[in-house]
């Protein structure tokens, strides 16, 4: 769907990307995970393929730049400026949600890894999750959790990044 974090509706096609959002909770803790991944069963055309590269590499430049010290609105920032170098809006359509967020007793928590977000602080678990949406195109989203950490990302997903399947 072109429209981030919702439900799509008919039937599932070949060609066309797909979101994959899972937020699991663990029962006797009450901790939860969350990850998304975007595929295509079949050739996704060359807007979605070129779209879904640049995502990719911007997820990567997130983790890369993330670590204790840092402010999640730098982070986002660092996002909303690359997709604009590559010809991606960040405004209605486009990259249109945060980069972001603290997971933990709640799939959504503080800190916020947004243009609000403040500095991240070791021990921070969080989600990159850049997205680029296009009603006449398709969506696609790449979510990873890790912890901050001093010295960068510690990533705590271990999913393919593939899109066809």
């Amino acid at each position: 769907t072109a429209i981030p974090h919702m439900t799509g509706t008919g039937p599932l096609r070949a060609d066309e990307p797909i979101i994959i959002d899972l937020f699991p909770v663990e029962d006797e803790t009450g901790y939860y995970a969350d990850m998304t991944r975007t595929v295509v069963k079949g050739e996704p055309s060359d807007a979605i393929r070129d779209m879904y590269t640049v995502l990719k590499e911007a997820k990567h430049l997130a983790v890369s730049r993330t670590r204790a010290g840092v402010s999640g609105a730098d982070l986002y920032q660092v996002v909303v400026d690359y997709f604009k170098d590559h010809g991606y809006h960040s405004d209605t359509r486009g990259f249109v949600h945060n980069l972001g967020h603290g997971v933990g007793l709640q799939v959504h928590e503080m800190p916020t890894v947004g243009p609000s977000g403040g500095n991240l602080v070791s021990g921070n678990v969080i989600t990159l999750e850049p997205g680029l949406y296009y009603p006449d195109i398709g969506g696609v989203r790449l979510e990873d959790i890790g912890a901050v950490t001093a010295k960068g990302f510690t990533n705590f997903t271990r999913f393919s990044e593939e899109l066809v399947v």
